[in-house]
């Protein structure tokens, strides 16, 4: 993909594994796929950083990759959240997660806001994929 860096995407992880965080965010880097990315341990507080953005139209991420198990507020009580915000059909939602559950995977489709259901290790190729996809 050879974009610069205005087509290059604004990309959140929202993912509280430290070594996740690392790993995802320097193959982005390296794989030249994405502009800048920010990395948030916990759903509240991206929650916190899109209540700040909600209405601007400016700031706001192109991508979130979210997870589903983390503490103080998980993937599901972001999603929840998510849904009443403005703006958000600019934003591709995905949930990137080690749950291979067939319960998780059915429960993410009653989101229409998400875009897809990724089960981790996220393979580069197909993370490219999806992001110039979409």
């Amino acid at each position: 993909m050879t974009l610069d860096n205005m087509n290059k995407p604004y990309v959140w992880i929202v993912d509280d594994d430290d070594i996740y965080q690392y790993t995802i965010t320097k193959t982005l880097e390296i794989e030249n796929v994405t502009h800048d990315v920010q990395v948030f341990s916990d759903g509240e507080t991206a929650l916190e950083s899109l209540q700040e953005l909600a209405g601007t139209g400016s700031g706001l991420p192109d991508f979130i990759l979210l997870d589903l198990n983390m503490p103080i507020m998980d993937g599901w009580q972001f999603l929840d959240e998510y849904q009443n915000f403005p703006d958000i059909d600019t934003i591709k939602l995905f949930v990137v997660t080690s749950s291979v559950s067939e319960a998780d995977q059915e429960k993410v489709k009653s989101y229409p806001s998400v875009q897809d259901y990724v089960v981790k290790p996220v393979d580069i190729k197909a993370l490219k994929q999806l992001l110039a996809a979409s």
